[in-house]
């Protein structure tokens, strides 16, 4: 498993070198690391550490995280189906990016994810909330998600009709999730929030191997059910709702990555997690640079490839595949 999870770190670094050869503007290996280590000596710096660099950095993150927050809650759900956007949060973050064009446009368009964030984790507590309710039981958390979402999904069409036709493309724009708005300040604001959850998801794998025993088994164990699940949900609904603010609504990285893993490295989360990371980077990052030079000079929405990477392969699955399995 070791030299397995090496490797997938080692084609991390080979996508970053990937993600930052590749836009609109041709550059050489040599050009980049010119620009890289010398800045003020190379006249492509500003390419690569204003645009390149940070969208690389946004991508990477935003995989990672997505692809964690999918493991865990299909973990702690005991439910393969389950990823963050069928829990809310992407109803929530699409409501909160609506108000904030209708109603704070003149703040600027750099503070977009502000409100696809406050979206999110507003949609993330009342899910809770109700949950809560209902004993935190992994029925009432998946119902719950979904009622919230179809909720906040028709509040997004409501105010689509009161739009002005600007407005509607803006909001459309970031639906498809789109990594070009992709600056310093998102990756400040991603590294604070979604590394340190990252980090606090690794060193609780042994409570979510318990997790995906079931209720019955894990409460025999002497695990807190109830306390662990509603820790657990917060905290990758958390870093889904920090993705989905920073890079807009990228589907199928949540529900794919985490089955695609468990292929090549078993049912234990000690293994599961870091690999679903090091994955979900992998995978968007090479997705976002394929959207960068499909249709060049043109750069195509991330979550459009994605998407139909995903339900593709999500098809095969389904006709060729096997039953999938939490654990």
């Amino acid at each position: 498993m070791r030299i397995k999870l090496s490797l997938l770190i080692l084609l991390t670094f080979i996508t970053v070198i990937i993600s930052l050869l590749s836009g609109s503007v041709k550059l050489t290996p040599r050009q980049v690391v010119d620009a890289l280590l010398n800045p003020a000596c190379s006249s492509y710096s500003m390419i690569i550490w204003q645009i390149r660099l940070p969208r690389t950095l946004i991508a990477l993150m935003v995989g990672a995280g997505l692809a964690l927050s999918g493991a865990i809650l299909q973990a702690i759900l005991c439910n393969p189906l389950a990823e963050p956007y069928t829990l809310g949060i992407s109803g929530g973050a699409s409501l909160g990016v609506a108000i904030f064009i209708l109603f704070g446009s003149q703040w600027g368009f750099f503070l977009l994810p502000l409100g696809g964030w406050a979206g999110a984790i507003f949609s993330i507590l009342i899910v809770s909330l109700l949950a809560y309710h209902k004993g935190f039981s992994t029925t009432s958390l998946i119902l719950s998600g979904i009622i919230i979402n179809f909720l906040f999904s028709s509040l997004v069409l409501f105010l689509f009709a009161i739009f002005k036709p600007y407005e509607i493309q803006k909001v459309l724009l970031w639906l498809m999730g789109d990594l070009s708005p992709a600056d310093v300040k998102l990756v400040n604001i991603g590294m604070v929030i979604i590394i340190p959850a990252i980090v606090l998801s690794l060193v609780s794998f042994r409570i979510i191997d318990v997790l995906t025993l079931g209720e019955e088994k894990s409460y025999s164990l002497g695990v807190n059910v109830k306390r662990q699940r509603m820790i657990l949900y917060l905290l990758a609904s958390t870093i889904a709702g920090t993705c989905v603010a920073l890079s807009g609504m990228i589907g199928f990285v949540g529900l794919l990555i985490p089955h695609m893993v468990r292929k090549f490295f078993g049912y234990a989360h000690k293994w599961v997690l870091p690999a679903s990371i090091f994955t979900g980077a992998v995978f968007l990052t090479l997705a976002d640079s394929l959207a960068r030079v499909l249709i060049a000079p043109i750069e195509l929405p991330v979550g459009v490839l994605t998407a139909l990477i995903g339900s593709m392969f999500l098809l095969l699955v389904l006709i060729f595949g096997k039953e999938w399995r939490i654990g």
